[in-house]
């Protein structure tokens, strides 16, 4: 039994430099993936793939819109909180729903009137 705990501490090549982690590094790097300062950097600017951090009930995932804290969401979390927001009594957020309704059937209208 001594022995499983024994392998668990055992790294193949060179550990990641950050403390009580006990992945080997990336390739030409001092870091694991998860702590490598490149992949961090990488997902800064990686706009395509950027995952909802709301993670509501009707989640879809990808990420395509941000609150005002700038939390990635996709538009289903996004109209979620803030509703909400609306129920908090948030008052700019209410005047965001109006103002984006009123766009939205803004461009309708438009759309409507060029076919």
């Amino acid at each position: 039994m001594s022995g499983v705990f024994r392998l668990m501490d055992v790294v193949i090549g060179h550990k990641c430099e950050v403390d009580e982690c006990v992945f080997p590094c990336v390739d030409e790097e001092t870091r694991c993936y998860d702590h490598s300062h490149n992949r961090m950097i990488e997902e800064l600017f990686d706009f395509e793939s950027v995952n909802c951090r709301f993670g509501g009930v009707t989640c879809q995932g990808q990420a395509t819109n941000c609150n005002e804290h700038e939390v990635p969401m996709c538009d289903a979390c996004h109209n979620i909180y803030q509703r909400i927001q609306v129920g908090r009594g948030d008052r700019s957020v209410e005047h965001i729903i109006a103002v984006r309704q009123y766009v939205d059937t803004l461009t309708r209208e438009n759309e409507e009137m060029r076919e």
